[in-house]
């Protein structure tokens, strides 16, 4: 078996996102580029977390227990007022 070295494959200027970003910016991100991650910096550039698609799929189906007859209005509400440093995984 071949070895992969991790910097052939690494991209080497990922985009990233302030952690102020608001979640429904995000989701333009990942729409406009294809992207499934997006890294989160703080306001020195360091890096304080990721957001995945996942993530951000998560926080809409999780946000609400009852049935919503307007899903997608009631979604991209919700996903307006929150910012990448209520959704990232910082871990």
């Amino acid at each position: 078996m071949e070895e992969i070295i991790i910097q052939d494959v690494m991209t080497t200027h990922p985009h990233t996102v302030n952690s102020r970003k608001i979640v429904s910016s995000i989701v333009k991100i990942f729409e406009k580029h294809g992207f499934h991650h997006v890294l989160v910096v703080d306001d020195s550039g360091q890096l304080v977390g990721v957001i995945s698609s996942t993530d951000v799929d998560r926080t809409k189906s999780g946000a609400s227990l009852f049935k919503n007859p307007n899903k997608e209005e009631y979604d991209n509400a919700l996903l307006s007022t929150m910012q990448a440093s209520d959704i990232m995984t910082s871990d």
